[in-house]
């Protein structure tokens, strides 16, 4: 069985494959290698950290965790024709935080995730100009203290 963390990437992946997205849309799961050989439109979405506490910090035995899991979700376009390269960033954006935040629990795997902002910047490749914004995101989640696949 995967870890809940896993299956709340997962859920995110098929969230931003849904009906409706960007037309040409490849969305990848923390992708290691060269990003600039991937097709444009790109969305990579990959965990960054995560912060756990008890549940109950009164009880040592406390048999739940609290997950803060924090993903950032890597927006990359170009300049199509007849669209900005500003447009066209500006539509992942809104496909982003609309698929994710329409159910803000993923199905039930999260209590619960929010929107912590968001980090422009552009890169120069062999093929031209590509714009790069980063949404950043917490996850709220609960796990069985010793056991990460378990949801409790």
């Amino acid at each position: 069985m995967a870890s809940i963390r896993s299956q709340i990437l997962d859920h995110l992946k098929g969230l931003l494959e849904a009906t409706g997205k960007p037309a040409g849309l490849t969305v990848d799961i923390l992708r290691l290698g060269n990003l600039e050989a991937v097709d444009l439109p790109h969305v990579l979405i990959r965990p960054t950290g995560e912060d756990v506490e008890l549940a109950n910090p009164d009880s040592l035995r406390c048999p739940v965790v609290v997950r803060d899991l924090k993903v950032a979700v890597d927006c990359r376009a170009t300049a199509t024709a007849g669209q900005t390269i500003e447009d066209a960033l500006d539509a992942l954006l809104v496909w982003v935080t609309k698929a994710i935040l329409a159910n803000p629990r993923l199905g039930g795997l999260a209590i619960h995730t929010e929107e912590n902002g968001t980090d422009w910047s552009g890169e120069e490749t062999a093929d031209g100009t590509q714009a790069l914004a980063t949404v950043n995101f917490t996850v709220r989640y609960t796990t069985k203290t010793q056991d990460q696949e378990a949801k409790a």
